[in-house]
């Protein structure tokens, strides 16, 4: 996946179109989560418990999320509801909760990016969630 960010200084990094932003974790980690198409934005919402909170916000600001450019235009509002639900969640958690969807995420270690695309089963990431193996992390 490329994706071409806009460093954005204390509020995090966003797409030119669409919705990218990192976010704290439970476990203290930071993970970034992306939404281009509406696919991957209506996952996201699901994932996240989140679609009603979402269709109400389109009606409020006349918006139309699964147009990318509303995504984009809207990208802080979306963000303030979703930091909420991230920072309750680890990253093991977020792994289960994005398997088998469309959201593309990445976990950040020191700004550096480790790419966990939706579909792959065989990510360590991913492995180590479904372990069970107790320590609640994935490294």
């Amino acid at each position: 996946m490329t994706t071409t960010l806009i460093p954005e200084a204390e509020t995090g990094d966003y797409l030119y179109a669409g919705f990218a932003r990192d976010f704290a974790t439970a476990d203290r980690e930071r993970v970034i989560v992306e939404a281009v198409t509406a696919q991957q934005f209506t996952d996201l919402a699901k994932a996240t418990r989140l679609s009603r909170t979402f269709a109400f916000l389109e009606r409020l600001l006349h918006a139309d999320f699964s147009d990318s450019r509303d995504l984009y235009t809207h990208r802080e509002a979306i963000a303030v509801l979703l930091a909420p639900w991230f920072a309750r969640h680890t990253v093991a958690d977020l792994a289960l909760a994005f398997a088998g969807t469309t959201v593309p995420w990445e976990l950040l270690r020191d700004r550096t990016p480790r790419l966990v695309m939706p579909a792959q089963p065989d990510s360590p990431l991913i492995r180590t969630a479904r372990s069970g193996d107790g320590t609640g992390t994935a490294r």
